[in-house]
């Protein structure tokens, strides 16, 4: 299965993202879905547990 992520987030900068909702969606086969997801993490932790959701 091939997933591409599109994600979308205010530039990064100290703790710029802690706290804030971002979306993001995904083609996976014929499901296309948009989840919202809270940032609670720097930005290379939040990017491995997108990795992870899978």
């Amino acid at each position: 299965m091939n997933v591409d992520l599109v994600v979308s987030f205010a530039p990064l900068g100290g703790d710029t993202l802690r706290g804030t909702v971002i979306s993001f969606g995904y083609s996976a086969g014929d499901k296309n879905m948009t989840r919202n997801v809270r940032v609670v993490d720097p930005y290379e932790e939040v990017t491995a547990k997108f990795s992870q959701a899978r």
